[in-house]
């Protein structure tokens, strides 16, 4: 077991849903794309995951 790609999925997955709540709250339809930025003061490190994120939010990074 991998537990530093588990860690990084369950990463991708808390993400995706931020990213899918927000949309909610500003009324933006699934289908839109829109833009994202990372404005935290920890480094993060996306890796492998970054094109999944990018798809199953529909984002622009």
């Amino acid at each position: 077991m991998n537990q530093a790609l588990i860690n990084q999925a369950a990463l991708t997955f808390e993400i995706v849903t931020n990213i899918r709540e927000l949309r909610a709250k500003a009324n933006k339809k699934n289908t839109e794309t829109v833009d994202i930025f990372y404005n935290g003061s920890d480094e993060v490190d996306f890796g492998i995951f970054r094109t999944q994120i990018v798809k199953l939010a529909r984002v622009v990074c």
